[in-house]
C-alpha cells in the first residue's frame, strides 16, 4: 500500500513540474513580440553584427522636405533627391549616387546609392510569422557563397507599429537589411540595400533605416 502511494506521489510531482515547465515556456514564447524593438526615427536597429543587435544606433529626427509615398495600404516618407514609385505589387525608393551617374554606367547594377522595396509576400505556406521570417533568413544564408558573408540572428522589431523580424546580411553579393511583418492578414517583406565607397556607404544604409522608421501601415 505504502509502495503504491508513493508511485502515486512521485507520478503527481511529475505532473505538477511539467505543467509548471509548460506554462513558463508559453510565457517565454508569448513575451518575444513584447520585448521587440520600436523602429522609430531617433531608435533605429543595427543588425550588422550579433554584438550590436538590439542596440539603437543614431540617427537625427526624419529631415523636413521629405516626400511621401502612398501605396494602397501603407505609406512612406523618403528623401526628395531619391526616385520612388507606387507599383502593382510593391514600393519602391531608390537613389543612384552622384559618383555612379559620372561614371557614365547608369544603366547598370547599382554600385554607389541605395533602395528600399515594401512588397506582400505571396505564395505564403505558412502563418507563422516568425517560422517565415526564419524561412527566409536561411535562404539568404544558403545563397550567401562569399566566405567573407556574414548573417545576422533574427531581431525581433516592430515596423509602424506592426510586429515583425529583421536581419541583415553583409558580403552577400550585395549588403542589405530584410524586415517581415504582418498586417491585416498579410506578411510583408521590407528590403533596404545600400553600396558605396566607405565614405558613402554608411550614409546611404542610415537613410533607408530612417525611410523603415517613417513607414504606416493603414486599413
Amino acid at each position: 500500500m505504502k509502495k503504491a502511494i508513493s508511485i502515486f506521489l512521485i507520478l503527481g510531482l511529475v505532473a505538477v513540474g511539467y505543467l509548471v515547465y509548460s506554462s513558463a515556456n508559453k510565457r517565454s514564447k508569448d513575451s518575444v513580440m513584447d520585448q521587440s524593438v520600436e523602429v522609430t526615427p531617433s531608435n533605429l536597429i543595427n543588425t550588422e553584427n550579433k554584438s550590436n543587435e538590439g542596440k539603437p544606433s543614431r540617427a537625427e529626427e526624419i529631415p523636413d522636405g521629405w516626400k511621401i509615398l502612398t501605396n494602397k495600404d501603407h505609406s512612406i516618407k523618403y528623401p526628395s533627391e531619391a526616385t520612388a514609385e507606387a507599383r502593382e505589387e510593391e514600393s519602391l525608393i531608390y537613389y543612384m549616387g552622384q559618383k555612379q551617374i559620372d561614371s557614365g554606367r547608369t544603366q547598370t547594377e547599382l554600385f554607389d546609392g541605395y533602395s528600399f522595396r515594401v512588397g506582400k509576400i505571396r505564395n505564403v505556406t505558412t502563418n507563422d510569422l516568425k517560422q517565415l521570417a526564419l524561412s527566409e533568413r536561411n535562404n539568404t544564408m544558403e545563397n550567401c557563397n562569399n566566405e567573407d558573408g556574414v548573417v545576422s540572428d533574427l531581431l525581433p522589431v516592430k515596423v509602424g507599429g506592426q510586429g515583425g523580424f529583421q536581419y541583415s546580411a553583409k558580403g552577400c553579393y550585395i549588403d542589405y537589411t530584410e524586415t517581415i511583418v504582418g498586417f491585416d492578414g498579410n506578411f510583408y517583406r521590407i528590403s533596404q540595400s545600400y553600396v558605396g565607397d566607405n565614405e558613402d556607404y554608411a550614409g546611404y544604409k542610415e537613410t533607408t533605416n530612417m525611410i523603415l522608421a517613417t513607414l504606416e501601415f493603414f486599413n
